[in-house]
């Protein structure tokens, strides 16, 4: 194995070793319904879609996350990757990918403050034409 990467520098031996991160979220998910849909006639996925149960301080919510819209709460994206079925017990679990990312609302905020800008334009613009049109009428 090349795991741990020993670098060696001024007599001083470092270990390198990269790993995943495990992050416990603050909040469980229960897989209450699974849905797989095939185009017809064809063998390939149209949708696959896990109905869970988000349970956070007591309170339960029901949330679908499909293929191209995952779940999205306090930093976390939930994406569905893929299922699995046990033929023989007909048993049914979902496997997802979760990422945390806390810069995923910074479209969001660069949109709120894009807007807020181009609506400023627009009044000081407004403001500039009124005044004109008041001066052409007064003279």
């Amino acid at each position: 194995s090349v795991y741990p990467l020993v670098y060696e520098q001024g007599g001083k031996e470092y270990l390198i070793d990269l790993r995943h991160q495990n992050w416990e979220v603050p909040y469980s998910i229960t897989l209450t319904k699974f849905i797989h849909e095939k185009h017809p006639g064809m063998g390939m996925a149209s949708n696959f879609e896990s109905r869970v149960i988000k349970t956070e301080d007591g309170v339960e919510q029901d949330i679908a996350i499909r293929m191209n819209e995952p779940m999205r709460h306090l930093g976390y994206t939930f994406f569905q990757s893929s299922f699995s079925e046990d033929p023989r017990t007909g048993i049914t679990s979902s496997t997802f990918a979760v990422v945390k990312n806390p810069a995923d609302e910074f479209p969001l905020y660069a949109m709120i403050v894009v807007t807020f800008g181009m609506a400023l334009h627009f009044c000081l613009m407004l403001s500039r034409h009124l005044t004109t049109q008041r001066g052409q009428r007064a003279s």
